[in-house]
């Protein structure tokens, strides 16, 4: 190894080459060998630190990650809130549509039953249908189930505006019946739905 620079030696040291000289590696002073110990010191510390921070910074995020994991979403909450949003006119429609054939029925206006028996089914059949299915499987159990029930009951009671010879009066009532509890049901799960219960 060749300096081609020359430094001032401090005073209790010995020559350390001339410029150009090689010097001789055996005649290398304590200092520096020294300074090569506390090199790979500091370097090893570093080393540990940057391991120990990376590390710890794994553990973070990870521990960060499996917090976000549990937290509950947001999507679980709005989906029915969205749902109700599109299917609440339609809802309310086939109930009051169901309230209208029970009047008209019990005041047995043949014409004013005709009108509230199609209105049931358009509503069930075309409104109701049009939201199915909904984000809770037992709700679109329930509403599908009162829609088969309103349809029957709307061609019973044709039937029974028409004076139909067989007596339909008891299949229509009881289809009406189990429509419009079907709908509570409904009710019923989608206010517990939109609670978050």
């Amino acid at each position: 190894m060749t300096y081609s620079y020359e430094y001032p030696n401090p005073p209790d040291r010995g020559p350390f080459g001339e410029s150009g000289v090689p010097i001789d590696p055996g005649l290398e002073p304590p200092m520096v060998e020294s300074r090569r110990r506390a090199k790979w010191f500091i370097g090893g510390a570093v080393a540990a630190l940057l391991f120990a921070g990376t590390a710890a910074g794994v553990a973070v995020m990870n521990h960060t990650h499996h917090t976000v994991s549990s937290a509950p979403t947001t999507p679980s909450t709005t989906a029915p809130q969205q749902w109700w949003a599109g299917a609440e006119k339609d809802f309310t429609d086939l109930q009051h549509a169901s309230q209208d054939v029970d009047q008209a029925f019990s005041q047995f206006k043949p014409g004013a039953l005709a009108a509230a028996c199609q209105h049931v089914h358009d509503a069930a059949e075309v409104g109701m249908e049009s939201h199915l299915p909904s984000p809770n499987p037992e709700l679109t159990a329930e509403l599908h189930a009162a829609v088969e029930d309103f349809h029957s009951a709307a061609h019973l009671c044709l039937a029974v505006v028409a004076g139909s010879h067989a007596d339909y009066d008891g299949e229509f009532l009881s289809s009406m019946a189990q429509g419009n509890k079907h709908m509570r049901a409904a009710q019923d799960i989608i206010n517990r739905m939109l609670a978050g219960v």
